[in-house]
């Protein structure tokens, strides 16, 4: 496991400095294989370790395991087609799996962000500033940019409700969207 770990953290640096240093081809490359890397090692890290058969995940664990698989397809979409087509199969796979995420964390949300407005207020403002900064550029593309964030943002406040690991996660998401 410990392997599979160190070679998602080294793809990663890999990818980061590539598209730092504007080699596309290997940042397109490396971003192939993040999310399988990543999904091996969620695998590897809820495997049964008393040597018994084979682990039945649990309902968040296979459910994240969809959305990466999601995630995966939305990260590959742009290599595989050109345009307008690519960016909207591409922006669906990840609405994919921002439901497919959402539809995970939802067992946890009564200890997520969703019932402290205080916490959720961040969360709510960056939605706003979502939809303030794409709207002018969206044109009749408004609708479905504002069920994109909604759908991002309820991922990132279901995410607090896990642990403080998945709500990182989320808020990364979140911003990095």
């Amino acid at each position: 496991m410990l392997a599979a770990w160190g070679a998602l953290a080294l793809l990663t640096l890999v990818h980061l400095a590539a598209q730092l240093a504007g080699a596309s081809t290997l940042a397109d490359a490396s971003q192939w294989f993040l999310m399988p890397l990543l999904a091996v090692c969620l695998w590897l890290a809820t495997r049964r370790r008393d040597g018994g058969g084979p682990a039945r995940r649990s309902r968040l664990v296979r459910l994240t395991l969809v959305a990466l698989g999601f995630s995966w397809l939305g990260d590959t979409a742009p290599d595989l087609a050109d345009g307008d087509t690519a960016f909207l199969v591409m922006v669906g796979f990840f609405l994919c799996a921002q439901v497919t995420y959402t539809l995970a964390f939802w067992p946890f949300r009564a200890g997520s962000v969703l019932r402290r407005p205080l916490a959720l207020a961040p969360y709510l403002l960056a939605f706003v500033a979502l939809v303030v900064a794409c709207a002018p550029g969206a044109g009749t593309l408004l609708v479905p940019v504002v069920v994109y964030g909604a759908c991002l943002v309820l991922m990132a406040v279901t995410a607090t409700g896990v642990d403080r690991l998945a709500a990182v996660g989320g808020v990364v998401f979140l911003v990095s969207d």
